[in-house]
């Protein structure tokens, strides 16, 4: 039997606990982040942000110990690039020229990891080019968060970016539901400062398309309609209180964020004509929210589902499996 491992994905919002083990989902917790600990999806303080997860994880009843982290797109750098076929040590050489438009540190600050998707071959069956994920992130910001975690009680196995952690759920899930054919999925993740668009071929990540606003927005539609101060603006969201949800600056931001959910589509279509996308997945708070979730059905043509049917089944919690998605996903690493 495999060790209980915490995958844990630290968001603009909340903190999302989901314990593991096997490839199970045994347990999910979340809660929300005290202000001014984390802004654009980095730790403005780690010391706050460390007692944070302690007191929470002794508060849950979480046990502590091995743990995954999902790296926030500000933490990381992914891409996936075509190389030619090498060894394991010219790799690890040539990696860090894959990211030279994206690193502004030495070379020798960085972390670099890969997975290999697929190698093509030549007409003499030789190895001529390699398929390759790829990630980097720097020393400095891994050993922060390997330091934050080790003050709450727990012990970082690995790290990685949500691109992974999601081609990672994807990987388990072809693995127990075999047809033979290509699949294409889109994951939509609608978080809270933003929303996001992950394209996979398979459990291999094609692009990432964002949209730079998420659920805060609808956070200041209800305080604006309400006038009351933010936190209680998303207490009013998340209780629908007397039709919140309904009202005409909520109606304006559903509206617009499921136009500017088609026309990221519409950019994925046409940069990828030969592509058989037929189904998007949804998950995060915006996935909470039906008539979000309604209006974003009315405009898209692909098939809509909850993120929850690539998961495994899951008990003992109230709160959906849609919204840890990316905390599953990074303890199958």
């Amino acid at each position: 039997m495999g060790k209980l491992c915490t995958g844990i994905d630290i968001g603009a919002n909340e903190v999302k606990f989901a314990v593991c083990k096997d490839g199970a989902l045994l347990r999910r917790e979340k809660a929300v982040l005290p202000d001014n600990v984390v802004r654009d999806g980095v730790v403005v303080s780690p010391a706050a942000l460390g007692q944070f997860l302690k007191e929470t994880a002794k508060e849950r009843k979480l046990r502590r110990g091995a743990c995954a982290l999902v790296l926030p797109a500000a933490a990381a750098f992914f891409r996936r690039s075509v190389m030619p076929a090498m060894t394991a040590e010219h790799l690890k050489l040539n990696l860090p020229y894959e990211f030279r438009d994206y690193i502004t540190e030495e070379r020798s600050k960085y972390i670099f990891d890969y997975a290999v998707l697929g190698m093509e071959h030549d007409e003499q069956g030789e190895p001529a080019s390699m398929d390759i994920m790829a990630a980097a992130a720097l020393r400095e910001t891994i050993e922060s968060y390997r330091n934050i975690l080790k003050y709450a009680g727990f012990t970082m196995q690995t790290a990685v970016p949500e691109e992974v952690a999601y081609s990672n759920l994807l990987r388990r899930y072809e693995a127990q539901n075999p047809t033979g054919e290509k699949r294409e999925y889109c994951i939509l993740d609608m978080g809270h400062s933003a929303t996001r668009l992950y394209f996979y071929t398979g459990c291999a990540h094609e692009a990432t398309q964002l949209i730079d606003y998420g659920c805060a927005t609808l956070d200041e539609a209800i305080a604006e309609t309400y006038n009351v101060d933010i936190h209680m603006a998303a207490s009013y969201k998340t209780a629908n209180y007397e039709g919140a949800l309904e009202a005409e600056n909520c109606k304006n931001f559903y509206a617009k964020l499921a136009i500017d959910l088609m026309q990221a589509l519409n950019f994925y279509n046409y940069n990828n004509p030969e592509n058989a996308l037929r189904d998007i997945y949804f998950c995060g708070g915006g996935a909470q929210i039906q008539p979000l979730k309604d209006a974003i059905c009315e405009r898209v043509t692909l098939a809509t589902h909850d993120i929850e049917t690539l998961m495994p089944p899951s008990e003992g919690s109230q709160e959906p499996a849609s919204l840890y998605p990316a905390a599953y996903g990074v303890t199958l690493q």
